[in-house]
Parts: structure tokens; sequence; C-alpha cells
């Protein structure tokens, strides 16, 4: 292997979060002075005092993680938490391209397309109170009854779960619950990765058409609890392999075994620290598809409780439920001290939003079509607007089904 190959694959890796910083340039000073590596096999290269990966990697002592050897010395529980929000940040960014005429798409935008590119923020259906205290009146100004309510704006998923510790995101299928969990999970981890543009800041960028009347901006959303560590979970598999058969077997560390099993093999060291993390500092678990689970064999009532008693042993946490509206209504899938939200359909402006950033990214739409229109995207006017648009994953198969732009077409 040439030496500019191995850079190649050593900024692979660092980008990719299985090596942090210190690893990185260590590897880098050991390609660059042969005298301080040891090869151990044909095409190898090695830190001082490290081991060499072989043929099919680069070396810089410790334990291998996927073609790269960490070292094992204090500072591997860094690069343990590094490369596993890498795992985070790659599990989450894809969003398949099914559907779509491969032929009619750009050459270079042949691939999945990175949620990060696509994503729209997402509003519930519950809204910002706003009160004006009547002057006139002697009373002090907390005594609501002197108090002028009004409706304000809708506020965003993120805004409620920045309210609250412990959150069921409701939604109809298809409203977006699932890309929430990834695009947060995204967020958090690119955050601590140093990722340009997916990170605290993108997350928190205003929702399409946010700006209110009287504000001279939109404001960005509002989160108030920095890169927390992200642990998502698909509940359906929880439900799968990762329950007792009894009530009484469920402890606080049910759903954490379950959590620590879930590990890829290279990950399984950083089970410990992790749980470690969440008990002293705390994190955001984000439990996906509530309503996924079988009622078979009193699963659900399973899951329940392993989520209370995780929030119990885990008292920092901060807990994210995503469930169908339908299913949560049910008495038997409340969770008890869970606040509750409901996602909105998109209005017109996340609509015009999201095909925008997916004619931009997956590729240009045809140039005919696209000279018509002043911005050179398709607009999703009212008239021309399907009710089904409404909804992230129908307005994705509109863009999908027409890679013309011709989905929103006035």
């Amino acid at each position: 292997m040439s030496e500019q190959k191995k850079r190649q694959q050593l900024k692979k890796a660092f980008e990719s979060g299985l090596l942090d910083d210190d690893t990185y340039q260590t590897a880098l000073k050991g390609l660059q002075s042969e005298a301080s590596a040891s090869s151990s096999g044909s095409g190898s290269a090695a830190a001082a005092g490290g081991v060499a990966a072989g043929r099919q990697g680069i070396g810089v002592g410790g334990n291998v993680y996927g073609g790269i050897r960490i070292p094992a010395n204090p500072k591997s529980r860094a690069g343990l938490r590094r490369a596993y929000l890498g795992y985070v940040f790659n599990q989450a960014r894809k969003v398949p391209l099914a559907g779509v005429d491969r032929k009619s798409i750009d050459e270079q935008s042949r691939r999945d397309v990175d949620l990060a590119a696509i994503y729209t923020a997402l509003l519930t259906r519950q809204s910002e109170i706003e009160g004006e205290f009547d002057p006139r009146s002697a009373e002090p100004p907390d005594d609501k009854r002197q108090v002028r309510f009004r409706q304000g704006r809708a506020l965003s998923a993120l805004e409620v779960l920045n309210n609250e510790q412990y959150l069921a995101l409701l939604g109809d299928p298809g409203s977006g619950k699932s890309t929430f969990v990834h695009y947060l999970s995204m967020c958090l981890a690119g955050e601590e990765l140093k990722i340009k543009q997916v990170n605290l800041e993108s997350l928190t960028q205003p929702p399409p058409g946010s700006k209110g009347p009287g504000k001279e901006e939109s404001q960005p959303q509002p989160w108030d609890h920095g890169a927390l560590i992200p642990v998502p979970v698909v509940l359906r598999d929880l439900a799968v392999r990762g329950l007792p058969e009894s009530l009484e077997d469920v402890t606080g560390l049910t759903l954490w075994e379950f959590i620590a099993s879930e590990l890829p093999k290279n990950l399984r060291r950083f089970a410990q620290p992790l749980q470690e993390e969440l008990q002293e500092q705390g994190g955001l678990v984000l439990l996906d598809g509530l309503d996924e689970v079988p009622e078979a064999e009193e699963r659900r009532l399973l899951v329940r409780e392993a989520v209370k008693s995780l929030a119990a042993a885990f008292p920092k946490l901060r807990i994210l439920v995503t469930s169908r509206v339908y299913a949560y209504q049910k008495q038997a899938w409340k969770l008890e001290g869970f606040a509750e939200a409901t996602l909105a359909p998109f209005n017109a402006d996340q609509v015009n939003r999201f095909v925008e950033c997916w004619y931009a990214h997956v590729g240009p739409v045809n140039r005919e079509v696209a000279v018509q229109r002043p911005e050179g995207f398709p607009k999703a006017t009212p008239e021309a607007r399907p009710k089904s648009s409404r909804r992230p994953s129908s307005a994705a198969h509109a863009c999908r089904s027409f890679p013309d732009g011709r989905c929103c077409s006035p």
C-alpha cells in the first residue's frame, strides 16, 4: 500500500470517528518517519511503540477497530467514544433512494440521499401561549385572570423536546418521527465530531416560515442541553430479543443491557464508559417506534415497564419515545411522567423547503421545467400541492416519482 493510500485511509478513519485527534496525529507521524515504525506485515505502517495492522490496515497500537488500531492507553476511552459517535452518525445519515429512476439523476448523485441535505424542521400541534397584562388592573401580573391569552406560533419538535425531560412524540405514519430521531442523533454526534453543517447549529436552524409578525428575523430553535451523547434504540428490536418473560423480571438495567448488547463488536469495550456517562452526566435515549412492538405475550407492557425502570435508574437521562397517535391513545401504552406532543403536517413553507433541498441534493430538475421558475426550483403552491404531500414521506415519494420537478409544478 502506498503512503498516499495509507494517509487516505487514516483520514477516512478520523473523519468517520474511529480515531481521535491525538491518535490521528500519532499515526501521521508514524508514516512520516519509517525509522520509528515497526512493520509486522506487508503494506503496513505503525507508530513508535505500536503494532502494524497488516496488509489491509494502518496500526498505531492497541485493539483493532475496523482495520484501524486504537492505542490501549488512557486516551483510548476518548477514542472509543469518538468511534461510537461515528457509528451513530453513519447509521442515521442515509435515506435510501427507493423508487428513484437513477437514470434521471446526476451521475454524482446516484447514491442514497444524505439526510442532513434534505431534512426539514418539524412542527408540532402545540402552540406558544402568549399573554398581555392589563395595565388597568391593580392585580399583580401573575394573576392569570387579568391576562388576555392568545394562541401564538407553533412549537417545533425540538423546542418541545428541549422543554421536557421525558417526551412521547406522536404522529401519523410518514409524519417524520423516525426522521427526527435520526437527524437529532446525527447533529448531536456531529457536534462532538466537529462535522461541518451537521451539528448543533444546523439542528437549531429556524423552521421554514417561522418568522412571526413584528419580528425582523426568525429565531433559532432552542436547545439548552449541549451535545448530549445520543443513544438510539429501535423498540421492535428490543421486544424481539431484549425483554424478559415476565414483568417481575424487568429492572432498571433491562433496557440498558439491550443497548449494550446491540453495540457492534468493535465497540463493546465502550459499554461500561457509556453506562457511566449516562449515569453521571446524562444523555439522550431515543426510543423509536413504540407502536411497532407486537401486542402478543404482553410485550407492550414489558416495554413500558422497561422504559419506566430506565428513567428511574438513570435520573439524569433525557428520553424521547416515538409512536403513532392511535396506538398511544390506549391506556396500556401511556408512559407515566411523559409529556405528549403530536407532529403537525407540513405547511406550504416546509413543503417548499423540502422540495428545494431534495432537487438541489439529488440532482438538478429538468432544465426545460426549471427555466420556467425564477428560482429554478419547483414551488408547492396551495393549488398544486396535493394534500398527501403535507406528510414528509409523501413529499419524498413525490420527489422520487418525478425527478424532473413536476411533483409540485404550478
